[in-house]
C-alpha cells in the first residue's frame, strides 16, 4: 500500500512538469550577474537589452555586458555585467582619469593616447592588476660629455734668501683638462643616475714651482733678529684713547693691536719702521693681516698713515 502511494506522488510531479512545459514551451531561464548581485528568472523576452530594461538595470558609459545587448536570449543564458571603474593616470606632468573595465594596466593604457617608450617605468607593472592609479615615468638614457679641469701640483723649493714664512712663485702652474663621458639616466627629466664610462686626457697640468724661505734671521740697525715667521702686513697707527688695552695694560710705544687669530696676544715681534713690539690689543677693524701700532700723538699717527710692513714674529 505504501509503495503504491509513492508511485502516485512521483507520477503527479512528472505530470505537473509536463503540464508546465506544455503550457509555456517558449520560456527561457536567464541568469544576470551584475558585480556581486545575481538574479535568476524565466522570461519570454527576445534580447539581452530587453531583459535589462525590464529589470531596470542601467548601464553607465563604459560598462561592459556579455553577451552584447542585441544578442538573442537562449535558455540557461548567463548575462555578465562588468562595471567600469575610474582610474587616474599620471604621465608627462599631467593627470587624466578614465573609466574602464580593463583588468590589467597594459589594457587600460591601450585605451588612451599614451605612447609607451622602451625604457619607461610603469607603476604598477604592465601585467599587474589595475588599481586606482597608474603612473608612467619617462625614463631616458643618454651620454653626455663634460670638460673637467685637473688641478696642478705645487713643488716647493727652499730658498735661503727668503725669510722663513715668505713664499715666492717661481713658475706659475697651469691646470690640465680632461673630457669625461657619462651615461645619464633621467626620470621625468630629473637625473637619477650618472655613471662615468670614459675619461680622456686633453691637456696635462703643469706643476707650479714655489720658493719658500728658510732664513731665520734679519739684520736691523746692526742687530741680528732671530724670528720664527714673517708676515707682510698692512699697518696703521693710533694714539691715546683714555682706555686700557684688551689685555688690561695702558698703551705705550711698543703696543700693537692685532687679529689674535693671526697673531696671538702676548706675541713679541719686530715691525719694520716701528721696532720691537708686543701684541697687547685688538680692534674691530683689525682683521686678518692688519696691525695697529701705538704712537704718542695724533700727529705721529697721521704721519704714519697706512703702509705695508714686514712683521717678524720673534722666537719666544
Amino acid at each position: 500500500m505504501k509503495i503504491t502511494a509513492k508511485r502516485g506522488i512521483l507520477l503527479a510531479v512528472v505530470l505537473l512538469v509536463a503540464l508546465v512545459v506544455y503550457l509555456d514551451p517558449f520560456a527561457k531561464n536567464v541568469t544576470i550577474k551584475d558585480e556581486n548581485e545575481t538574479q535568476v528568472m524565466s522570461t519570454h523576452l527576445y534580447s539581452v537589452k530587453e531583459i535589462l530594461e525590464e529589470k531596470n538595470i542601467i548601464l553607465e558609459e563604459c560598462d561592459k555586458v556579455e553577451p552584447e545587448l542585441e544578442s538573442p536570449l537562449v535558455n540557461d543564458m548567463v548575462i555578465n555585467i562588468v562595471r567600469a571603474k575610474p582610474v587616474q593616470i599620471i604621465c608627462d606632468g599631467e593627470t587624466q582619469e578614465v573609466k574602464t573595465t580593463a583588468q590589467t594596466v597594459q589594457d587600460v593604457l591601450s585605451q588612451t593616447n599614451i605612447t609607451l617608450q622602451e625604457n619607461d617605468k610603469i607603476i604598477p607593472g604592465l601585467h599587474e592588476q589595475v588599481n586606482e592609479q597608474i603612473q608612467v615615468i619617462r625614463v631616458e638614457k643618454k651620454q653626455v660629455t663634460e670638460k673637467k679641469e685637473i688641478a696642478f701640483n705645487i713643488d716647493l723649493k727652499e730658498d735661503p734668501k727668503l725669510y722663513k714664512g715668505e713664499r715666492r712663485i717661481i713658475k706659475k702652474g697651469k691646470k690640465g683638462l680632461e673630457e669625461h663621458t657619462y651615461e645619464v639616466v633621467t626620470e621625468d627629466g630629473k637625473e637619477t643616475i650618472k655613471d662615468l664610462i670614459n675619461k680622456a686626457l686633453i691637456k696635462k697640468p703643469v706643476n707650479e714651482i714655489v720658493a719658500i724661505g728658510t732664513r731665520e734671521w734679519a739684520s736691523r740697525g746692526g742687530n741680528e733678529i732671530k724670528f720664527s715667521k714673517v708676515y707682510d702686513m698692512t699697518a696703521t697707527a693710533y694714539s691715546h684713547t683714555g682706555s686700557r688695552t684688551y689685555t688690561g695694560t695702558w698703551p705705550s710705544v711698543g703696543t700693537v693691536a692685532v687679529d689674535p687669530k693671526v697673531i696671538p696676544l702676548g706675541t713679541r715681534m719686530y715691525i719694520d719702521g716701528y721696532g720691537y713690539a708686543t701684541a697687547q690689543d685688538i680692534g674691530s677693524a683689525i682683521v686678518g693681516k692688519r696691525i695697529d701700532v701705538f704712537v704718542e700723538t695724533e700727529k705721529e699717527a697721521r704721519k704714519w698713515g697706512r703702509r705695508k710692513v714686514k712683521v717678524f714674529i720673534l722666537q719666544q
